[in-house]
């Protein structure tokens, strides 16, 4: 008798944690969430475009502890390398920065939203490393060289593990890096799940992009 509860014991006990482990495998498998972005605005000229949002509308209070901050931090870091592979190439555009030099950018998409933007050199088609600008003026871009390299550099971008945190943003921010450079940023929220969108490279992309 006390073998028969012992083993009804033990099958009870299975069947509990199998049904909680099955959730929770089903719930990692699940693409990373997207904070949903604003309503679009209409192109217009650049002069038109509102600010962008002061930041993500998702749920929790934005200022929490330093200490809840860290335990979010491994959910951030396991939420951004399930991004890898995830990210799509998006449209490219030109525009004219405040002292007058041409930049062009490259849309890094996930769910049809703008998450990262890859700066281009116009003279020779290669990903600027962030931070670093061609500082050139040219009348006119090759748009076909400048796609079919973002095409080719998909392959090679990986993002790595490891952020910092930007507390305006309320978010953490992981390199995304190609050869020796770090050529974009990934935003996710302070929560560690939420990723979050690029707003200004958002906007611009609605008024330039092609």
């Amino acid at each position: 008798m006390e073998k028969i509860i012992f083993l009804m014991s033990i099958l009870t006990i299975t069947v509990i944690f199998g049904c909680i482990s099955c959730p929770l495998a089903q719930e990692s498998g699940n693409p990373p969430v997207l904070v949903q972005q604003p309503s679009p605005v209409p192109p217009g000229p650049p002069e038109a475009m509102p600010p962008p949002p002061h930041g993500p509308a998702v749920p929790g209070p934005r200022n929490v502890s330093a200490e809840t901050l860290l335990k979010n931090l491994p959910r951030a870091a396991a939420t951004a390398q399930q991004m890898s592979g995830r990210l799509v190439a998006g449209r490219v555009w030109t525009m004219q920065n405040p002292a007058g030099e041409t930049e062009v950018k490259g849309a890094l998409l996930y769910q049809d939203s703008v998450v990262a933007v890859l700066r281009f050199n116009p003279l020779d088609n290669t990903v600027l490393p962030a931070g670093l600008n061609a500082h050139v003026r040219l009348e006119r871009v090759d748009l076909q060289a400048i796609k079919a390299r973002f095409a080719a550099v998909m392959k090679e971008l990986k993002i790595l593990d490891a952020a910092e945190f930007r507390e305006p943003e309320g978010a953490w921010v992981f390199p995304i890096a190609t050869g020796y450079s770090i050529v974009a940023h990934l935003r996710i929220y302070q929560d560690g799940v939420h990723i979050v969108p690029d707003y200004p490279a958002s906007q611009e992309l609605r008024v330039y992009g092609r």
